[in-house]
C-alpha cells in the first residue's frame, strides 16, 4: 500500500513539475502538410513545431479569420479551430461555417443546422436552408414549402 502510494505521489508531482518546466508554445496553426509517412495532414505553428496531425485530405480556409477551419476527408466534413481542436467531428457531407457557433450541414441530400458542440439545432432533414434577410434568422425548404427559422431552430414564419 506504501509503495503504491509513493509511486502515485511520485507520478504527480513529475507531471506537475514538467508541465511547468515546458515553455508556452504558440499553438496557432500557422501551416499545414501531408505526412509523407503516414499520409495524415500534420499542423505546424510560426516555430514550425507540430501541433496535430489527423487523416484528412480537405482544408478550406474560407473561415480562418474567424478562427476556423473546415477540414476532412473525401466524403465526410467537420470543423476544427485554428489550434487543432476538432469542434465538430467529420460527420457530413458538406458543411458552412455561417458564424462563431453556427454552420448549415448537408448530408444525405438534407441540410440541417449545428452549433460548434455538434449539437443540431435544425435537424437535417431540409431540402434547402439559406441565410435569410432578417439577420439571425434562415429560410428552409421541404416538400415545395418554405418558412423561416432563427438560430434557436424555432419557426417564425412555419412552412407553407
Amino acid at each position: 500500500m506504501g509503495i503504491i502510494r509513493n509511486i502515485i505521489i511520485c507520478g504527480f508531482l513529475l507531471s506537475v513539475f514538467s508541465a511547468c518546466a515546458q515553455k508556452p508554445k504558440d499553438d496557432k496553426i500557422k501551416g499545414y502538410r501531408m505526412s509523407r509517412l503516414t499520409g495524415n495532414m500534420e499542423f505546424y505553428n510560426s516555430k514550425n513545431e507540430k501541433i496535430v496531425e489527423y487523416p484528412f485530405s480537405n482544408i478550406t480556409l474560407d473561415e480562418k479569420e474567424l478562427g476556423f477551419y473546415t477540414v476532412g476527408t473525401l466524403t465526410k466534413r467537420g470543423i476544427m479551430t485554428d489550434r487543432g481542436v476538432m469542434v465538430v467531428d467529420t460527420l457530413y457531407e458538406w458543411l458552412g461555417i455561417i458564424d462563431m457557433n453556427l454552420a448549415i450541414v448537408y448530408d444525405k441530400s438534407k441540410y440541417g443546422l449545428i452549433d460548434f458542440k455538434g449539437k443540431i439545432i435544425v435537424p437535417v432533414i431540409y431540402d434547402d436552408i439559406t441565410e435569410a434577410k432578417t439577420p439571425g434568422c434562415f429560410e428552409v425548404k421541404k416538400d415545395g414549402k418554405s418558412g423561416i427559422m432563427n438560430k434557436e431552430g424555432k419557426f417564425i414564419s412555419p412552412l407553407k
